[in-house]
């Protein structure tokens, strides 16, 4: 399932600052990830990452409307992917 926050409507020099985030590795890495105990072990490290980063965006009033937008998505993603592993004990993939 490809991932809106991933798409090609980022202009690619925002794309790849965020590629050198630590919230981008560790999203990625959850998404990714297929062992259930890691994967939803992943994604609470990626959430916590990405609001941490929202958090110094908004203490520096940085960041632009493309990434803002990306860490919305991406905490969305996550959200719905953790949302459905503890429904059933399982990620949403499995």
């Amino acid at each position: 399932m490809p991932s809106p926050h991933r798409t090609s409507k980022h202009d690619g020099e925002a794309k790849n600052m965020w590629q050198d985030s630590t919230w981008y590795s560790i999203d990625c890495a959850a998404l990714l990830e297929s062992d259930t105990a890691e994967s939803l072990a992943l994604i609470k490290s990626a959430q916590r990452a990405i609001q941490d980063h929202v958090a110094e965006l908004n203490v520096v009033s940085a960041g632009n409307a493309h990434e803002r937008q990306a860490l919305s998505e991406a905490l969305d993603d996550l959200g719905i992917l953790l949302e459905k592993g503890s429904e059933s004990e399982t990620t949403l993939w499995d």
